[in-house]
């Protein structure tokens, strides 16, 4: 864990609700995917644990949904603002055993903020399989039918989103590891995707 300061370079609505935040700073205490960083925001008690959708040495991009007043607050400050920033938090995914036939396991757009990234990823971390929830982009899918008719070994395995099938998936975990020679897997409780008015 490092504390510093990092600047605003931009902000940028991607839905009514969730907003990509890109800071400048020091991003070596982030090592691993799945990482956190904690910021404080200027007048509230409690920082905010935000995970880190990507990094490079210089700069780290957010997802940040708007859940309450301090994340309303944080992604509305404007550029050129500095935070105070605890970065490096939490163990992150060791990704070393994943280098030769590895999954790629996420929701929706996977998280990564950018529509081309999930392509991206797999081409550099040679992913052969993503398995995902419900695909909210046209893209990914696409990427991967192509690649696979160039011989390229590339799948995907799209699940459902709905909670109605979430009994059924909590025995999914035992059917992936069989298929895929003992991978471990495990079932994680996203909880209810939407809201009702």
């Amino acid at each position: 864990m490092k504390q510093g300061l990092y600047r605003i370079e931009s902000t940028r609505p991607l839905t009514a609700d969730v907003w990509e935040l890109r800071l400048a700073g020091d991003t070596s205490p982030i090592t691993a995917p799945g990482q956190f960083v904690n910021i404080r925001i200027d007048g509230l008690y409690l920082r905010r644990p935000i995970s880190v959708c990507d990094w490079d040495g210089e700069r780290l991009t957010l997802l940040v949904k708007e859940a309450g007043g301090g994340t309303r607050e944080l992604v509305r400050l404007p550029a050129g603002t500095e935070l105070d920033v605890l970065s490096g938090l939490g163990n992150g995914f060791d990704l070393t055993e994943a280098a030769e036939g590895a999954v790629l396991v996420g929701g929706g757009s996977l998280g990564l903020g950018r529509e081309e990234a999930p392509m991206i990823q797999m081409l550099q971390e040679n992913v052969d399989v993503v398995i995902c929830g419900d695909i909210t982009e046209w893209t990914l899918s696409a990427y991967v039918r192509d690649a696979s008719m160039l011989g390229m070994n590339k799948g995907m395995l799209v699940l459902g989103h709905e909670r109605s099938e979430e009994w059924g998936m909590k025995y999914l975990t035992g059917w992936v590891e069989r298929i895929t020679g003992g991978i471990p897997t495990v079932f994680l409780d996203a909880g209810e995707p939407f809201s009702y008015l």
